[in-house]
C-alpha cells in the first residue's frame, strides 16, 4: 500500500489497530498520576490558539463590625465583589516515533505485552513530567533548610506588570535574588494566586525585582514571599521538619484538601531513602501498594499522600532546569511539588483518546520513506499545555538532590 510519510498507512485490521491503541491509553491512566490531580472543572478541549481561564478568587475577610439600624449611603459602600481574573495557555506538540524492521511482524509487535508497556509508559512518564515541571516552576517556593537569608516575606512599595520595588526590605547586593521565584501570598493585593514568576534581576538600587509579567502591576497592597536556591546543597536532604513546614504553610493559605482529606506531592526515589534515616518518618508512615497509581510508590505521612518516582524535575540554584533538555549543569536542587484540590489544570488540546488526547498513527505498509516496507513505525501526539491556577496550593520544597548514591 502506497501512502505519503507520517501518516497512518496500514493493511493491518483496523479493529486490531484500535483495540491496540485502546489498550495501550488505559494501561496508560494509571501512570498519568499527576493529570489526576488537576482540576476537572478547567480541563478544556479547543482548535488551535489560546484558551484562557476565568479563576474565582477568595474574597478578603470581613474584620470590622457593622453598624445596625443604619442606611448605608448609595447602598454598595463596604461591598465585597467576587472578583476573577485570567490566565492563559497555549498548547504545545509534544510527539514521538518508535520504529522496528521487518523481522517483526505488525501483528507480533501488536500482540507483544512488553512492546505495548514500553510504548505506554514511556508516554506517560513524558507527559506525566511536563506537568509536575509545571506545578514545580509556577508553585510557591519553599526552602528545606528555611533559611531566612534567602527566603522572604515582603510587602512591594510599587510595581509594573514586569518589575517590583520592595523599599528597604531587599537590601542584598545586585543579582542576589537573580534565579529566584515570585508568589503574591494575599487576597488584598492584584495578582493574587497567580503563577509564580521568575526573578530575571535584582537592583540593589531602589530594591527592585525583574520578573516574568504579571497581568497586573503590583500595588502597595501586594505581598510577596520570594525565595532563590542559592545555598542549597546536596546534604540538605529530605526532612519530616521540612514536610511540617509545608503542611503549616499549606494550613495557613487554607488550602483545600482532595476528596479523601490528603494533599499530595511528588519525590524522587532518593528523596525517598533520605526519610527512611529519619525516625520520626518512619514511626508513623504507612505504605499503600495498591495498582491505582501504577509506576508510584505510595507513602502516607501525617495527612500527606507521597508519590515516589525517579522523575522528579531538578534544576541548578540559580533555577535553570536539570536534565530533559534543560542547560543547568549541577541539578543540586529537587523541587518537589506538595499541592492540593484545585490547584492547576491541564489542557489535552484535540480530538485524541484518554485524558492527554493523544493520537497515534501507524505505518506499516511502503511509501516514499520507505519504498519497500521493511520499516514499521508507531507513533504518538498530543498538543498539551497547563497553568497553576492557585499558586498558594502549590508549595514547592527544595532540597538537595541529595548525597545519597543511588547507583542506576
Amino acid at each position: 500500500m502506497s501512502g505519503t510519510y507520517g501518516s497512518t498507512t496500514t493493511t493491518l485490521s483496523s479493529a486490531i489497530a484500535t483495540k491496540w491503541k485502546r489498550d495501550v491509553i488505559d494501561g496508560a491512566t494509571g501512570r498519568l498520576v499527576a493529570t489526576q490531580f488537576a482540576s476537572p472543572d478547567a480541563m478544556r478541549r479547543g482548535e488551535g490558539g489560546t484558551l484562557v481561564y476565568n479563576r474565582t478568587l477568595r474574597p478578603s475577610l470581613c474584620n470590622s463590625a457593622a453598624t445596625t439600624g443604619t442606611l448605608v449611603a448609595g447602598g454598595s459602600s463596604g461591598v465585597k465583589s467576587l472578583t476573577s481574573n485570567k490566565v492563559s495557555v497555549t498548547p504545545s506538540l509534544f510527539q514521538d516515533s518508535f520504529g522496528f524492521d521487518d523481522d517483526v511482524t505488525i501483528e507480533a509487535f501488536f500482540s507483544n505485552q512488553q512492546y505495548k508497556e514500553s510504548i505506554q509508559n514511556q508516554m506517560a512518564i513524558s507527559l506525566d513530567y511536563q506537568a509536575q515541571k509545571l506545578l514545580s516552576t509556577q508553585g510557591m517556593r519553599h526552602r528545606i533548610d528555611a533559611d531566612a537569608t534567602y527566603q522572604k516575606a515582603v510587602t512591594a512599595s510599587a510595581g509594573t506588570t514586569t518589575t517590583t520595588s520592595f523599599s528597604g526590605l531587599l537590601t542584598e547586593a545586585d543579582d542576589f535574588w537573580n534565579g529566584g521565584y515570585l508568589s503574591v501570598t494575599n487576597p488584598d493585593g492584584p495578582n493574587y494566586d497567580h503563577p509564580a514568576r521568575l526573578i530575571s534581576d535584582f537592583a540593589t538600587s531602589g530594591d527592585v525585582v525583574t520578573h516574568s509579567a504579571f497581568p497586573t502591576a503590583s500595588t502597595i497592597s501586594s505581598k510577596f514571599r520570594v525565595v532563590v536556591g542559592t545555598g542549597v546543597v546536596a546534604t540538605d536532604t529530605l526532612t519530616t521538619t521540612g514536610l511540617q513546614d509545608v503542611l503549616g504553610l499549606h494550613d495557613k493559605l487554607e488550602t483545600e484538601m482532595f476528596d479523601d482529606g490528603y494533599l499530595r506531592g511528588f519525590f524522587d526515589a532518593a528523596q525517598h531513602r533520605d526519610l527512611l534515616k529519619d525516625t520520626v518518618f518512619v514511626a508513623a508512615m504507612e505504605y499503600d501498594n495498591s495498582e491505582y497509581f501504577k509506576g508510584y510508590r505510595v507513602v502516607r505521612w501525617c495527612g500527606l499522600e507521597l508519590l515516589i518516582s525517579s522523575n522528579i524535575y531538578r534544576e541548578d540554584v540559580d533555577g535553570v532546569e536539570y536534565g530533559h533538555g534543560g542547560a543547568g549543569t549541577t541539578g543540586v536542587v529537587y523541587v518537589s511539588p506538595i499541592i492540593g484540590r484545585n490547584a492547576y489544570a491541564l489542557t489535552p488540546w484535540g480530538n485524541g483518546a484518554g485524558k492527554f488526547a493523544v493520537n497515534w498513527y501507524i505505518v506499516e505498509g511502503a511509501d516514499s520513506y520507505n519504498l519497500t516496507a521493511n520499516q514499521h513505525y508507531i507513533s504518538w501526539k498530543t498538543f498539551w499545555g497547563g497553568t497553576v491556577l492557585r499558586s498558594t496550593s502549590v508549595i514547592n520544597l527544595m532540597t538537595g538532590a541529595t548525597s545519597q548514591a543511588l547507583l542506576v
